[in-house]
């Protein structure tokens, strides 16, 4: 493209060839950081045994967390304070 700056460019050319790449990559990152939430939540059965990404969600929001443990059969969450 004759007479286009770098940023001309970088917005015509550059970024709508990358915007699926960068798309792709933002899904599959995703996915990785949601599944090393989901699945400990789904697989622990031991509160005192639960991974680190539980704990913080715990603490950040003990309600969601609380009826999540009730609903796979947990006595009380109160054993994390």
């Amino acid at each position: 493209m004759d007479g286009a700056n770098v940023w001309h460019l970088f917005r015509h050319v550059v970024l709508p060839n990358i915007t699926p790449t960068m798309v792709t990559v933002w899904i599959v990152t995703f996915m990785y950081i949601w599944d090393s939430f989901l699945w400990p939540l789904v697989i622990m059965t031991d509160p005192g045994r639960q991974l680190v990404q539980i704990g913080i969600a715990a603490l950040f929001n003990r309600s969601a967390f609380a009826s999540a443990m009730s609903s796979q059969g947990h006595s009380s969450p109160s054993a994390l304070s």
